[in-house]
């Protein structure tokens, strides 16, 4: 990788974005460095979201990549292929709800070499600001401090909204489509993935700003499926013993698999097809009352369909990206993107 000028990938996961696209396309166009590309994957949105894209200049100096999911996923199944397709050595994953700070590409540029100098890191985390009081979003650790996903949850919670940069090669190979199919929540990869690289924090302020004004994301309406019981015996299965430091909060997760299991599936312990750590299975199946008093308390959910997503059909799509037409930068040198293998 380049010391001093990193190509950087923000992939972003679209739905229905039509409402935020303006904001997040504008603060990409600030960007004081400019050498990334725009990966945009749209998780089968049902209104002009991937027409916008497609006709739109790119931000960066490397280009746009658009692409259109055959079905909905609910969100993770996008990330893995904008991932995947990815060129540059750094990949951030952008809310199509969010945006950044002018300086914040250059704010990762300047830090980069914490991660670049460090194999065993996966990359770098930076702060969110909350643009209600403009106030970063959690406390500021020391610069350098090396967190596993497990410990930034558990022993720094309050900061779990912040922005990841990864090193390309490593994100690859966890974040895979097949990875991110069966699960809602990212954190399930990062576990993974940051237990044998952690991250590490930046320095400097906040980069990016974490809006609150998405209805769809922010309904308190429960919403359960196939993936949420997958996900949360994940985070469990993978849970480093936290449940030691923080005993109810873990029994509260356990209780609340358990009901999941119950709901979606029929059956309390459907989920233990998802752990594969006995001491965990034991526990869950002694936790069982738990479950059950969880289930008499709220009986109902709102299940949602998550049909299954073979990886094979996100093979082969093509970029829908129409370019950066010439009539309209017609003094603007050719930029040309260094290839770079996918892994």
């Amino acid at each position: 990788m380049s010391t001093t000028e990193p190509s950087i990938s923000i992939v972003t996961a679209c739905y229905n974005s039509t409402p935020f696209l303006d904001r997040i396309y504008e603060s990409l166009e600030k960007q004081t460095y400019r050498n990334f590309e725009w990966v945009c994957v749209d998780d089968a949105s049902t209104d002009d979201t991937v027409a916008r894209l497609i006709s739109l200049k790119s931000p960066g100096a490397l280009g746009m990549q658009v692409y259109k999911l055959p079905q909905n996923t609910g969100g993770p199944v996008a990330l893995g292929v904008g991932t995947q397709r990815a060129r540059g050595d750094i990949v951030i994953w952008l809310d199509h709800d969010d945006a950044l700070e002018p300086f914040a590409l250059e704010q990762v540029r300047n830090n980069w070499w914490r991660a670049q100098a460090d194999e065993s890191v996966s990359g770098m985390l930076f702060w969110a600001i909350d643009p209600a009081d403009g106030r970063p979003i959690g406390r500021h650790l020391p610069p350098g401090t090396k967190l596993t996903w497990s410990e930034q949850n558990n022993r720094y919670p309050d900061i779990c909204d912040c922005t990841f940069a990864f090193k390309r090669e490593q994100l690859q190979r966890f974040a895979t489509v097949e990875a991110m199919e069966d699960v809602i929540l990212n954190g399930v990869v990062f576990e993974r993935m940051t237990a044998a690289h952690p991250f590490v924090t930046a320095d400097g302020p906040p980069i990016r700003y974490y809006f609150r004004d998405n209805p769809a994301s922010q309904t308190r309406l429960e919403r359960i499926s196939r993936k949420t019981v997958a996900t949360y015996a994940r985070l469990l299965d993978q849970s480093d013993l936290h449940y030691v430091r923080s005993p109810m909060k873990w029994l509260k997760h356990a209780a609340t698999l358990l009901r999941y299991s119950r709901i979606v599936h029929g059956r309390w312990l459907y989920c233990l097809r998802y752990i594969s750590r006995a001491g965990i299975r034991i526990l869950l199946l002694a936790l069982l009352p738990f479950g059950l008093i969880a289930y008499l308390r709220r009986p109902n959910a709102n299940i949602v369909d998550a049909p299954f997503f073979p990886a094979h059909l996100a093979d082969g799509m093509d970029n829908l990206w129409l370019g950066d037409r010439a009539q309209d930068r017609p003094n603007s040198p050719e930029i040309v993107a260094t290839p770079r293998p996918v892994i």
